[in-house]
């Protein structure tokens, strides 16, 4: 029987773990994501209090009209910016849709991300929560693709396992 606990990684053991110790967090952290879709991350260094803040901030934003929600949606990147609606996504080999709406916040150097104008402190807070963590996790998730799928290497660039 497969295991489906969500898995718990600490970003800590990535930056300041032994390479045996960072080399698990990788592995732990590419298995998670083939086979549960998502991992919980603690000791990320996100400051309590700006959690908070972009929790308040989701919220404003959610409870606004669909109408004002959707002026942030951007099908021409495949919506990998801004607000997504209910309905538009569906789970690996499903016809379902998926009944959830969200924002995806991304690096810059990709795509621009919008931000809404109705909800001030939405910016401030989800740039400096997507800001702290992603590095190392986007190095991690790199370094577990290129080991699965050697041609991401000349795509991605160097995949040394390095803290930030």
């Amino acid at each position: 029987m497969p295991n489906n606990s969500l898995p718990i990684l600490s970003l800590q053991t990535f930056r300041q773990g032994s390479s045996t110790q960072r080399q698990e967090f990788v592995n732990t952290l590419g298995q998670a994501l083939e086979t549960v879709g998502f991992f919980a991350l603690e000791h990320h260094s996100i400051d309590a209090q700006l959690i908070q803040s972009a929790y308040g901030a989701a919220a404003d934003f959610f409870t606004l009209p669909d109408t004002t929600k959707q002026k942030y949606e951007h099908p021409e990147i495949h919506r990998q910016r801004g607000f997504t609606r209910f309905g538009q996504e569906h789970a690996k080999d499903s016809n379902a849709p998926d009944l959830k709406e969200f924002w995806h916040v991304g690096r810059e150097e990709e795509f621009a991300n919008p931000w809404p104008q109705e909800v001030p402190q939405f910016q401030p807070s989800m740039a400096q929560r997507y800001s702290k963590p992603a590095p190392s996790i986007l190095t991690c998730q790199r370094v577990s693709l290129t080991r699965k799928q050697p041609r991401v290497k000349a795509f991605c660039g160097c995949c040394t396992i390095l803290p930030c």
